[in-house]
């Protein structure tokens, strides 16, 4: 156990990954080293039945399939509580976000969900109504491969969003020049990327009167409303858009700019390829973003382009924990996240008084490991590829790695059909190559496989969860 925790360490820790990343012990074909690669990136990753389905068509027929929404669930709702103002709490938002990004037959669908939540980033550390965040997520998740132009104004006037950068308190003589500076710089053109200060102070102005409308019976939040009386009605000048403007022609105004559907564009080519992009390539998804183009079809571009399948591209984003904590409980159809929030047992009082600890675990190790899903650290959303590789974070995996393999593998804890079929692998090498297959992968280094293999064979004997610390903290899962 210490030398494959230390192990583990060492490879998170040292920019030697790369390195080994380059001596493969096994060499996939093109089709199926491609198909594991959109997955990983697209889908979370997909189990070894997945990519090679992925593989037998073409790519492009794979990309059309993922990102099909019809074949999306309705997203649910977390437990009505019966007393109380609010309607459920944070526990049952965690529960049910949980359970739809790990057992949704669209992967994808969950996964663009999540980056955009990452995008508009909105925390409830500071948004006290558990009800208003999954509002947020549910309108990410149904706008999310539609108009640019859609979603920004849906996320200008959610009132999730509203409460977390406070534009309720902006008002005619008094208004929030730091919302507006966010929608701007953060969500929709980037950092002094196309506007002035001037354009800035009018967009305020513009967004002044945006008051939070309450439940009278409940006293608890529901929506976003324009009061007229606090509103600015005088004329302003964003963007070139003059006149009395709201905020829907703020919106407009902005997404009118190539720097827009540039920007967003750059930010996706972030997040699912990770490296620099080239300038040729985002305009290539900026192109199919702009105007009455869809998210979709830039998201598209960018899965189908020669560019994603580069070396370069395949070893260059460092996944982020709750992307792991994802591919491990849909691929090893782990079942710690399958609780009914709709029949939860609840007191009078609003307080759970179900075991749920083993539900919950998943957040505890996504919180462990610096990222729980519902509250990002700030406006700007998660970090982004080395932030993750630093000392405490790369301890932490390491400890969250043991206790998920301990989780899916250890005596006395619920096993589904994948862990029952590991458990009756008894050979070390056959064993590795099941966990990194069962990982998302399809190729991996001779250093990789060796310390898992050796891990394997602690002490002599068969150690499964052993073997799946290592394999989960390797570069391959790691810098996937």
């Amino acid at each position: 156990m210490k030398a494959a925790l230390m192990l583990g360490s060492w490879w998170f820790c040292h920019r030697s990954a790369m390195q080994l990343l380059a001596k493969r012990q096994t060499t996939a074909p093109a089709a199926l080293s491609n198909a594991a690669h959109l997955l990983r990136r697209a889908a979370w990753g997909g189990t070894p039945a997945e990519i090679e389905a992925a593989a037998s068509q073409p790519l492009a027929a794979t990309v059309d399939a993922l990102l099909d929404q019809r074949n999306a669930p309705l997203a649910g709702s977390p437990n009505v509580r019966p007393v109380g103002d609010r309607p459920f709490g944070n526990t049952e938002l965690n529960l049910w976000w949980w359970n739809l990004v790990t057992s949704s037959p669209t992967p994808a669908i969950e996964r663009l969900m999540w980056f955009w939540q990452g995008h508009f980033a909105t925390s409830t550390d500071k948004v006290e109504y558990a009800h208003l965040m999954h509002r947020q997520y549910v309108t990410l998740r149904r706008l999310s491969l539609g108009r640019f132009e859609d979603l920004l104004m849906a996320m200008t006037l959610d009132p999730a969003m509203n409460l977390w950068l406070d534009l309720h308190l902006s008002e005619v003589g008094s208004p929030n020049e730091n919302f507006a500076r966010e929608l701007l710089e953060l969500f929709s053109m980037g950092v002094n990327n196309g506007y002035t200060q001037d354009d800035v102070v009018d967009a305020g102005r513009a967004l002044t009167g945006y008051r939070l409308r309450y439940n009278r019976t409940n006293s608890y939040v529901v929506d976003t409303d324009l009061w007229p009386e606090f509103h600015d009605h005088g004329i302003k000048t964003v963007l070139g858009s003059t006149g009395a403007l709201n905020a829907r022609e703020v919106v407009s105004a902005i997404v009118a700019t190539r720097e827009s559907s540039e920007f967003i564009a750059r930010r996706l080519w972030l997040r699912y390829a990770g490296n620099e992009p080239d300038d040729v390539v985002i305009a290539q998804i900026a192109d199919q973003i702009a105007g009455n183009g869809t998210i979709k079809a830039g998201l598209r571009t960018l899965l189908t382009h020669d560019a994603f399948y580069s070396d370069e591209v395949r070893h260059s984003l460092v996944a982020q924990p709750v992307e792991i904590l994802i591919r491990v409980a849909r691929n090893f159809d782990h079942p710690i996240t399958r609780v009914d929030v709709n029949s939860l047992n609840i007191n009078d009082n609003g307080e759970i008084l179900d075991d749920i600890w083993g539900a919950e675990s998943i957040n505890w190790w996504a919180t462990l490991m610096g990222q729980p899903p519902t509250a990002p650290p700030n406006v700007a959303g998660w970090p982004h590829n080395d932030a993750w590789l630093d000392a405490n974070r790369s301890a932490a995996r390491v400890r969250a790695a043991r206790d998920l393999g301990w989780s899916i593998f250890g005596d006395g804890q619920p096993r589904s059909d994948v862990a029952d079929w590991m458990l009756g692998i008894e050979d070390p090498r056959q064993l590795a190559d099941a966990i990194l297959r069962q990982l998302g992968l399809v190729e991996w280094s001779d250093e990789t496989f060796e310390a898992v293999v050796t891990a394997a064979n602690a002490d002599g004997w068969i150690s499964h969860d052993f073997a799946f610390t290592t394999a989960f903290v390797s570069p391959e899962v790691v810098l996937s």
